[in-house]
């Protein structure tokens, strides 16, 4: 089970690279505290990878492509396997709403038609075809923010020994901003 200390853990480790002792500091715990969770958290795979790279998707010639199918039902259970292990899938999702399936692809700029009808071809070959089959393409990125349960975040980190209203620009809250409006910076 994951508790609030996980949460925050999880939460920090999502919006940048931190030792286990800066970790320690921001949870108010101590260092082997910290590793032991972290450790315990990739066991369990809430956490998959310590330390990700983010690119710059527009500068690498690369376009996500989102695409919403429908599905008959006897095919949904085919396709979700299949597009799991599908190279070109980053992220993909079974949804409630205007689609059964929600997947991104990322494509060369130059070649998204081509990814396109592939994956299309790649569905027929398996046996699949979507009752509908709806495409986005990205003209550009406006925003990509990895970081983990914020608003939760904000909750968690106003938490301090005093009342953080009372501190002013004196005092540090328990996070170790100067000010009670600590959540606002996180």
């Amino acid at each position: 089970m994951v508790d609030e200390l996980d949460r925050k853990i999880v939460s920090f480790m999502s919006g940048g690279v931190y030792s286990y002792g800066e970790l320690a500091k921001l949870c108010g715990v101590g260092r082997s505290t910290i590793y032991r969770r972290v450790e315990e958290l990739e066991r369990k795979g809430v956490i998959r990878r310590k330390v990700m790279a983010v690119p710059d998707f527009e500068k690498l010639g690369l376009s996500a492509v989102i695409i919403g199918m429908d599905m008959y039902p006897n095919e949904l259970e085919r396709v979700v396997p299949f597009l799991k292990e599908h190279d070109r899938v980053k992220l993909l999702w079974k949804t409630y709403g205007t689609h059964d399936i929600v997947l991104a692809i990322l494509c060369d700029r130059d070649d998204i038609g081509s990814c396109i009808h592939d994956l299309r071809k790649e569905l027929a070959e398996l046996g699949v075809t979507p009752a509908k089959f709806d495409v986005s393409i990205s003209i550009s990125w406006e925003k990509m923010q990895l970081r983990a349960w914020k608003k939760l975040a904000k909750r968690f980190y106003t938490l301090n020994l005093m009342s953080c209203q009372n501190l002013g620009e004196v005092g540090y809250c328990a996070v170790g901003f100067r000010s009670c409006q600590c959540a606002d910076r996180l």
